[in-house]
C-alpha cells in the first residue's frame, strides 16, 4: 500500500511516475479518494491540483474510454511535476445534498481549497510552486481563485485559455458567475487582469465561452 498503485496500461519505467493513495477532506463528513501521481525523480516537485468540469466525475475525469485526467497526471509527472486529482464530491455522495443544494462551492470549490492546501504540505512538494489546473466548469470557477482563496491557499495568478470578463458581451457571463459564488463567498469582484492572464485575448483572439 505504501507503494500505492501503478496506472492500467502504462509502462512504469518510461512514465518515470506512480499513483499514490490520498485523501482530500474538506468536510469530515465527505472524505474523498484521491492520488498523488508521483514522479520517480528527485524532490522537491512542483505541483498541479486538477479541478474537474460539471457532473458526477471519478478522479480520471472518465468519459467512455478516456481518462483525460489520468493522462494529464502521466504526462506531466514525467516532467517531474506531482499531480493531485480526486474523486469529485457528487460521484463519491451523490445524495450528500438535495439537487438544489449542490452548490459550486459544495461541488468544487470547497474540495478544490483542501485539495490546494493538502498538496502545500505534502513533504514531496515545493509549497511555493503549486498550480491549478481546471477543465470545462473548473476552469471556469477558476477566475474566481485568486480573489476567493488568495490568502489561504496562496493563490496569487490564475491563468486561463479563455473566461469571462475580458471580451465584449462577457458581461452576462460574469454576473452570472458571480450570483453563483457570491452567495455563499461574499465575492465582491473578479480578478483583475494584473491578476488574471487570458491567453487568448492576450493573444488576439478576444473572445468568450463557458470555459
Amino acid at each position: 500500500a505504501a507503494q500505492g498503485h501503478v496506472a492500467a496500461n502504462f509502462n512504469v519505467e518510461r512514465m518515470a511516475a506512480q499513483d499514490r493513495p490520498i485523501k482530500v477532506i474538506a468536510d469530515e463528513k465527505f472524505p474523498l479518494d484521491g492520488f498523488c501521481c508521483t514522479p520517480f525523480g528527485k524532490p522537491p516537485y512542483p505541483a498541479v491540483v486538477l479541478v474537474h468540469g460539471s457532473g458526477p466525475q471519478d478522479e480520471d475525469e472518465t468519459i467512455a474510454a478516456n481518462k483525460p485526467f489520468r493522462d494529464v497526471s502521466l504526462g506531466l509527472a514525467t516532467r517531474d511535476i506531482l499531480v493531485l486529482r480526486y474523486v469529485k464530491r457528487s460521484r463519491a455522495y451523490p445524495r450528500a445534498y438535495a439537487a438544489q443544494d449542490w452548490t459550486p462551492e459544495r461541488e468544487v470549490l470547497d474540495d478544490a481549497l483542501a485539495a490546494i492546501q493538502l498538496v502545500r504540505k505534502h513533504n514531496l512538494v515545493d509549497p511555493n510552486h503549486v498550480y491549478v489546473l481546471g477543465h470545462s466548469l473548473g476552469g471556469y470557477l477558476a477566475t474566481a481563485f485568486a480573489r476567493l482563496f488568495g490568502s489561504e491557499a496562496h493563490v496569487s495568478h490564475v491563468s486561463t485559455f479563455n473566461s469571462a470578463g475580458f471580451a465584449i458581451g462577457s458581461e452576462s457571463a460574469f454576473a452570472n458567475l458571480q450570483n453563483l459564488v457570491g452567495q455563499s463567498y461574499g465575492l465582491g469582484r473578479f480578478p483583475s487582469q494584473s491578476e488574471q492572464t487570458n491567453y487568448f485575448a492576450k493573444n488576439g483572439l478576444n473572445l468568450t465561452t463557458n470555459n
